[in-house]
């Protein structure tokens, strides 16, 4: 027959034995808690699953100590990560923006600055862009008598009316049977707001292919970086 202090201290036993057993078992290799502090290990895959809103899991650590560890590089499907050394992605990446077209009744006007091949940027507030801007026309002259074409690179905000040449401005002369390529690339800096960029042409005579005389094609090509981030 047992006393009452030897009772007390086998219900204590048992009980830690109870408590500590599935952590063994999970230490051990077999279903069971997760023991901290030591290798867990499973043959299949270990799931979370968590109803309701908000995360699945939450890990905090010390100050400058790394949330988790791993132990290979291979890239993990929709793991998103905001920043890379304290940075945005938008200091590293750039954007590249592509326009091409014939010429057409959006270059016709006559003695006129037309917008010819459009990209549109708006620029978020409180970010500054950085665009390297390249305008590029090719022109053909199959008519007698001469075309005088002036061409430049254009950046203006929609508040704002008209071509606004950001490059140098090229002037051409196109004669019977005739073809000139023109280029030119500048850079501009974009404050906040939305912006149309363009191929800026001013014929002296129609350019239009269905004419069958004055034809032509132009690409507007644009490289946006965002200069509110510094480079690293």
């Amino acid at each position: 027959m047992l006393g009452r202090g030897k009772v007390t201290v086998l219900a204590v036993v048992v009980a830690l034995v109870l408590v500590s057993a599935p952590a063994v078992f999970a230490h051990g290799g077999y279903r069971g808690l997760f023991h901290l502090g030591h290798n867990n290990y499973s043959k299949t895959v270990s799931t979370l699953i968590k109803q309701g809103p908000g995360p699945a899991l939450r890990l905090l650590v010390g100050p400058g100590q790394p949330p988790m560890m791993l132990n290979s590089s291979a890239r993990v499907a929709n793991l998103n990560a905001d920043k890379l050394d304290g940075l945005d992605s938008g200091a590293f990446g750039m954007k590249l923006i592509k326009s091409g077209m014939q010429f057409t009744d959006e270059c016709s006007a006559v003695n006129a600055w037309n917008e010819c091949v459009r990209v549109q940027v708006t620029v978020p507030a409180g970010k500054t862009y950085e665009a390297l801007i390249t305008a590029e026309a090719t022109f053909y002259e199959y008519a007698s008598g001469e075309n005088r074409v002036l061409f430049c690179p254009s950046a203006r905000k929609t508040t704002d009316t008209g071509a606004n040449c950001t490059g140098e401005e090229r002037g051409l002369l196109l004669k019977n049977d005739e073809m000139e390529s023109v280029s030119d690339t500048t850079v501009r800096t974009l404050t906040e707001g939305t912006w149309i960029i363009s191929s800026a042409v001013k014929p002296s005579d129609p350019l239009d292919p269905r004419s069958g005389f004055h034809q032509g094609k132009a690409q507007t090509v644009v490289l946006i970086r965002d200069a509110s981030t510094p480079l690293p």
